[in-house]
């Protein structure tokens, strides 16, 4: 068989394919080796400490985890107080904010969001909450 050229294709000695192929067998074998081993030894030392651990029960029926949290204006006024209990209710504000030191908010907008005023949707912002939208979403399917 000759190509366009007439010349023949150069074969490869069988020799060099049998060199490559053994040698991707071993180097299989000796990974695979190298896991096993390692693996064994995880388990084994996983089992000899497992003596020590304990598992803690927390019956939250007649002990709740509770924060209380409380936001007080530049006077020690109670402007909002919650009281969490295992789960999280956010603490709002409500009236105005005059009560407020201006650097408060100044410092809270800079935490929390960065683009509060540049938005054109009034402080909402829409990536973000597609964003969380699509994780809640591949947290329900298990990929998050």
């Amino acid at each position: 068989m000759q190509d366009k050229y007439g010349l023949r294709p150069r074969k490869v000695p069988k020799t060099k394919h049998k060199w490559l192929k053994r040698s991707l067998i071993t180097i299989g074998i000796l990974l695979l080796t190298v896991t096993v081993i390692f693996g064994s030894g995880a388990v084994y030392l996983l089992h000899i400490n497992s003596k020590y651990t304990e598992t803690v029960k927390l019956d939250l029926a007649k002990s709740p985890i509770t924060q209380n949290i409380k936001i007080v204006d530049k006077n020690n006024q109670i402007l909002s107080e919650s009281t969490n209990r295992a789960y999280y209710v956010p603490s709002t504000i409500k009236g105005d904010n005059k009560n407020i030191p201006d650097l408060y908010l100044k410092a809270l907008l800079a935490t929390e969001d960065h683009n509060f005023y540049n938005r054109k949707t009034k402080g909402y912002d829409i990536k973000g909450m597609a964003s969380a939208f699509v994780s809640a979403v591949k947290s329900k399917l298990g990929h998050g």
